[in-house]
């Protein structure tokens, strides 16, 4: 939220505000937060009918974002969610509101225009929707229920990930972004300490850790469904914790990287990346850094890279 950006969970952010002269310059270009652009899907239009533009929704809005639909979540990371783990729906957009006049007019939370589900409904509950002229994209509509691939609509008419979501901007097209970007969060940090306590083999720690993670992720009345127990700590449930907590936060590939599983994790969980090889657990070294160095027989480049 824009507006509680000062609070117990931020550890350390690079602050930025609405008065551009405060957020210094990058030789002409305002330095800003642009996360806001890169994981929003088409939202004006839906899969079952991509040709056709939904009266009411836009392309471009102050609320719902700009769709340069750069990130789309992969199937996996959809269905790792617990459908009592409030991270789930304040992760991910499942509906969409009437925004009437202008992009960059407030949404009028009463009427509903498109709804993209979390999970497979059945032809009743899509007829019902309808029936009150509510657009509804399944999610076999958007990903392939047996490989997790994206369907050819679904690549662009996907849903949204609101984390980043900046509605503090002044207007629809307004590139720069005024929320502040988070670098270091205290979830990441009960993430980190579990991890520590799974490869120390202090498994009763882990436990506790994550069940304290998760005492504000799960809806009340739903405690046995989020509990977690020593059978459930490993490695593998630690990365899947971490998606669910840290999604799209800019440290997924150091965390798969430094458990060893990053070739492994992707090839099981991404079908889109199909090319990924061991030599992908480092990064090329610049060019630009190898031509200043004098040991070109010593100093090469990351196996792997040309």
């Amino acid at each position: 939220d824009a507006n509680n950006q000062i609070n117990d969970e931020i550890i350390w952010s690079i602050q930025y505000t609405s008065d551009l002269v405060y957020n210094g310059m990058d030789g002409k270009k305002i330095d800003c937060n642009f996360l806001h652009r890169y994981f929003v899907g088409w939202c004006n239009k839906s899969v079952t009918n991509s040709n056709q533009n939904i009266d009411g929704l836009w392309s471009h809005s102050r609320v719902y974002g700009r769709e340069y639909r750069v990130g789309m979540p992969t199937y996996y990371y959809i269905s790792c969610f617990n459908k009592y783990d409030k991270r789930r729906n304040q992760t991910f957009q499942t509906a969409w509101c009437r925004i009437s006049d202008n992009w960059n007019n407030d949404p009028d939370y009463s009427d509903t225009l498109l709804i993209r589900t979390l999970d497979v409904v059945s032809p009743e509950y899509i007829r019902a929707y309808k029936d009150r002229g509510i657009i509804v994209d399944n999610l076999s509509d958007i990903y392939d229920m047996t490989t997790g691939i994206p369907t050819i609509d679904g690549r662009s008419c996907y849903h949204t990930i609101t984390k980043f979501l900046d509605p503090s901007r002044d207007q629809a097209k307004r590139e720069e972004g005024f929320k502040d970007v988070i670098l270091l969060r205290l979830g990441e940090v009960y993430i980190t300490l579990a991890e520590a306590y799974v490869r120390t083999n202090q498994i009763d720690k882990a436990v506790n850790t994550i069940t304290d993670l998760r005492k504000r992720t799960l809806i009340p009345g739903h405690e046995k469904e989020m509990k977690v127990t020593a059978s459930d700590m490993d490695i593998d449930f630690i990365l899947e914790e971490g998606a669910r907590e840290l999604g799209c936060e800019l440290n997924r590939w150091y965390m798969l990287k430094r458990s060893g599983k990053l070739v492994e994790w992707v090839k099981e969980h991404n079908p889109d990346i199909s090319l990924i090889q061991e030599h992908h657990i480092y990064r090329p070294l610049p060019q630009d850094a190898l031509y200043e160095v004098t040991n070109l027989d010593q100093f090469v480049q990351n196996k792997g890279y040309k």
